[in-house]
């Protein structure tokens, strides 16, 4: 059994590196497991206050998911809600 040993330079290494994680991450965000967010992260990701969040919570457009006393949102749920919102305004 022979065995290769290969060099690599510091950039090659770098860009395996960044490869290898963007396929994870590929991996993990396009499963059918749904992808539960916070508060906070619900309103920096869609760029809203949590005052916009919580009318749109009452109001029954945005389900929200409650263990023990934390709210969470599923991000899916939440970017058909925008999607639908945008073809009421064309």
């Amino acid at each position: 059994m022979e065995t290769a040993l290969t060099f690599m330079s510091k950039d090659d290494i770098f860009q395996a590196i960044e490869q290898a994680v963007f396929k994870a991450l590929q991996v993990k965000y396009h499963s059918d497991e749904p992808q539960l967010l916070t508060v906070e992260q619900v309103c920096e990701y869609y760029s809203i206050s949590r005052n916009t969040l919580e009318k749109y919570q009452r109001s029954g457009s945005i389900k929200v998911y409650k263990l023990g006393r934390r709210n969470f949102y599923n991000k899916a749920e939440i970017d058909q809600f925008i999607l639908n919102s945008r073809k009421n305004y064309d």
